[in-house]
């Protein structure tokens, strides 16, 4: 009789092993699928907002280059001002990338891993 409810002790212990290592394994699985929805929002969200900030700067060289043509009487020189604006502006930006922005986006998306505590 004692090893009868030993045997059935084993099987209750092994039953509740199964059943806490599927439980974990869907949390593992729903912490992923919200990690990745995180990021996928995240990065459409970044490539709207990128998207509409091309379109705005694209227009505004194009009436800045304009209007400096006009002044100058010289669309070509309008367009090489602006132009040279731009290329200056993109190696200030190579220059402050490592420093200041490539950090930024990392914080991003580290603060966008799923914490320890909210799943207590």
């Amino acid at each position: 009789m004692a090893n009868n409810t030993e045997s059935n002790r084993i099987e209750v212990i092994i039953e509740n092993l199964f059943n806490y290592f599927n439980a974990r394994l869907e949390l593992i699985k729903l912490d992923f699928i919200r990690f990745g929805t995180n990021t996928t929002s995240a990065l459409l969200k970044l490539l709207v907002i990128g998207g509409l900030l091309f379109v705005t700067i694209s227009f505004f060289g194009f009436g800045l280059a304009f209007l400096i043509g006009e002044i100058f009487s010289s669309m070509s020189l309008g367009f090489f001002v602006v132009g040279l604006v731009f290329g200056i502006l993109a190696l200030i930006l190579t220059r402050v990338w490592k420093k200041r922005i490539k950090p930024g986006i990392m914080r991003m998306f580290i603060n966008m891993m799923p914490d320890e505590e909210e799943d207590q």
